[in-house]
């Protein structure tokens, strides 16, 4: 009875290690999240504009001129020179995507991004 109770807990312990250690990994990427995002989509992340930044209504509206079907859902306001700016917009069903990348200075588009797409890419693994 004894060595079948050292068999269970030695397997029992090493199941919870690889649980321990699987929660572990996807912590430090979620922890990580925008630099990892940044090092495997670098074009979503660098605007390279320079000069002064457009202010979140003048990006709203080119957003619209641009998409007629697109809704502003989530703008962030700290945007910074030489950053790409993530809008979020909807509906998702009817554009086929739910962010909107945009260099803060030009209002031009960096790329989109569907986080709820079924197979992950390079631009939406994190999320």
């Amino acid at each position: 009875m004894r060595g079948f109770c050292v068999i269970l807990h030695r397997y029992i312990g090493l199941a919870t290690a690889l649980f321990l250690v699987l929660l572990g990994l996807t912590g430090s990427v979620l922890a990580w999240r925008e630099p990892v995002s940044a090092w495997l989509a670098p074009a979503l992340y660098e605007a390279p504009a320079r000069g002064f930044l457009l202010s979140p209504e003048q990006l709203a509206q080119r957003i619209v001129d641009a998409e007629p079907r697109a809704q502003v859902v989530f703008f962030p306001l700290a945007s910074k020179e030489g950053k790409g700016l993530p809008v979020h917009v909807g509906p998702r069903d009817s554009l086929g995507y739910d962010t909107l990348w945009l260099d803060p200075v030009s209002g031009r588009e960096l790329g989109r991004t569907d986080s709820e797409s079924a197979l992950p890419t390079t631009r939406t693994l994190v999320d």
